[in-house]
């Protein structure tokens, strides 16, 4: 495995709440956004219970 971190130009750590996987449940995902403006997803597993209600008040 080789290190790329020195190939990353890293900007800011966004917290990217609107995902949904391929069967449309809801994601938390973290990502990293790079100096390119694409982001990098570097986590993401499904959405737990205590999160939700808040998304679901901020709207997706």
């Amino acid at each position: 495995m080789s290190d790329t971190s020195a190939n990353l130009d890293i900007v800011e750590l966004r917290f990217a709440r609107s995902v949904e996987d391929r069967r449309g449940r809801d994601l938390e995902v973290m990502a990293i956004q790079l100096a390119s403006q694409e982001q990098l997803v570097i986590h993401a597993m499904p959405m737990r219970n205590k999160y939700r209600k808040r998304y679901e008040e901020i709207g997706k």
